[in-house]
């Protein structure tokens, strides 16, 4: 995959909270750094299999830390860009357990039910309106 460095612009009365930024200029690491320090130690207690949706997984935060436990990680998010760097950025031994897919996730998901044993997210999930946000949970 080429390095994907379009900008895609917010639109949060559309709910597209998204940075507005070229990611391959804000260096390797995280934008949002390495993570928060329960989450990770959560992710380093619970056991996780199968596959796993990483929703809404921006520039890969946590995406590592989910290669690492899983069989095969889905990373999604709106931002084709973030997705990219997230690609880009994973150490050539996990690429093959990796896939990512740029969707809304306000919209219909694009994947069959049942598709993944595991969903994670963090970070986004709040920013919705109730309604919104049970059309995305159910």
């Amino acid at each position: 995959m080429k390095k994907i460095t379009k900008v895609h612009k917010p639109k949060e009365n559309k709910y597209i909270f998204t940075e507005g930024i070229n990611y391959f200029e804000t260096g390797k690491t995280s934008i949002w750094g390495t993570g928060d320090k329960d989450t990770l130690e959560l992710l380093r207690k619970i056991k996780i299999h199968g596959k796993c949706l990483n929703l809404a997984a921006g520039d890969g935060r946590y995406n590592l830390n989910l290669l690492k436990k899983t069989n095969f990680v889905l990373a999604s998010d709106i931002d084709e860009g973030a997705l990219s760097k997230l690609l880009h950025n994973t150490p050539k031994k996990y690429k093959k357990k990796l896939d990512t897919k740029a969707f809304d996730i306000t919209k219909k998901f694009p994947f069959e039910s049942g598709q993944f044993d595991s969903i994670f997210c963090t970070g986004t999930l709040h920013l919705f309106p109730k309604k919104v946000l049970q059309q995305i949970v159910f």
